[in-house]
């Protein structure tokens, strides 16, 4: 069955609208007609069972009629955030992908010292590739993608007291760490953090953890971040 983001403004009741993009690929590409069941994600954590009743192209509307509403039971029940550091290229979009994959909750882009900060870093460029991971791996939350924001002024907000931070120096890997049901992973940028941003990470609480023997790029140890916590909270 075909999925579909509707976000929960236009769901009303036992009728949902798609529209936009999802519209598009509903109408033009997959050419799907009245009478077809679909499958309807609103990104707060529910899904519904449809069936296609009219296709209003004038409007861009594809009228559904939902026959069931129910909570997604492939949404962890860990709320689990990444405050990545800001990567280059395409890296950042890698990373916005596999942790929506990996039921992560929240993504925080960072800039720290050593940020190569890109002009293509968008938000809303990240929500559609969230979008497209969400409905990919069968969740029906699509995690809050927050505006890039300095490192000194993501400590100083209000966080979980389960804070970690990956650091290749440290001596506990994350087998080691006692985490809670709401927990922050930081990772930091290509050419890692500072010995300054270290110090100030510990003294606000953030306990500092390896990822094995090897160094690994900003993305790839995000990732790998995010799978070893998912797993240690059986999630995975």
């Amino acid at each position: 069955m075909r999925t579909f983001y509707v976000p929960p403004g236009n769901i009303f009741g036992d009728e949902a609208l798609v529209t936009d993009s999802e519209f598009y690929h509903a109408v033009r590409v997959l050419r799907m007609k009245p009478g077809e069941k679909l499958r309807l994600v609103d990104g707060r954590g529910f899904e519904y069972i449809g069936i296609i009743r009219e296709i209003v192209k004038g409007e861009r509307e594809l009228k559904v009629e939902v026959l069931e509403k129910r909570s997604c039971a492939r949404d962890p029940e860990v709320k689990l955030a990444l405050a990545q550091a800001l990567l280059k290229g395409e890296r950042m979009d890698y990373v916005v992908e596999k942790a929506t994959e990996l039921g992560v909750s929240r993504i925080i882009p960072l800039i720290t010292e050593r940020t190569v900060r890109r002009p293509e870093s968008s938000p809303e460029r990240w929500k559609r590739i969230a979008i497209s991971a969400m409905k990919q791996c069968g969740r029906a939350t699509l995690p809050e993608i927050t505006e890039p924001v300095s490192i000194g002024e993501f400590v100083m907000a209000e966080l979980p007291e389960s804070k970690f931070v990956a650091w290749p120096s440290a001596e506990r890997s994350v087998r080691d760490l006692e985490i809670g049901r709401e927990m922050v992973v930081l990772v930091g940028p290509e050419g890692g953090l500072t010995e300054r941003e270290i110090t100030m990470l510990c003294d606000r609480g953030f306990v500092p953890f390896r990822l094995g023997k090897r160094i690994l790029r900003g993305d790839t140890a995000g990732i790998a971040s995010l799978a070893l916590f998912a797993e240690k909270k059986g999630e995975l």
